[in-house]
């Protein structure tokens, strides 16, 4: 983490660092999201287990991130089962970073 040691040891260090400074894309996405949730539910969900303040701006750089790659918004409202190997593994790399300032656009 641009070269300092990560609080490892102390769950409640980490829990502000996770999903913010340091984040774990999984090698196989299905594996990484939930099949009874829908992209958009795991979504809020993580921005609410993250007390996410801002959310309309977050919203934002998610729909700017899934036209960037190339995903419609449709993605939102589908189960992870319905998409292809590529839109989850795209789905799951777009929620491992959202809440990364430093993977957002240059102007946030």
């Amino acid at each position: 983490m641009d070269g300092k040691n990560l609080p490892i040891s102390d769950n409640n260090a980490m829990r502000s660092k996770r999903m913010t400074e340091v984040s774990l894309v999984p090698q196989y996405a299905m594996s990484a999201l939930t099949p009874t949730r829908k992209i958009g539910r795991m979504i809020n969900d993580l921005l609410r287990s993250h007390r996410v303040k801002d959310r309309d701006e977050v919203l934002a750089e998610l729909k700017r991130r899934l036209e960037l790659i190339g995903l419609k918004e449709d993605v939102l409202s589908k189960y992870s089962f319905e998409l292809s190997g590529g839109m989850r593994q795209r789905v799951t790399i777009i929620m491992s970073t959202l809440l990364n300032r430093r993977c957002s656009s240059p102007t946030r």
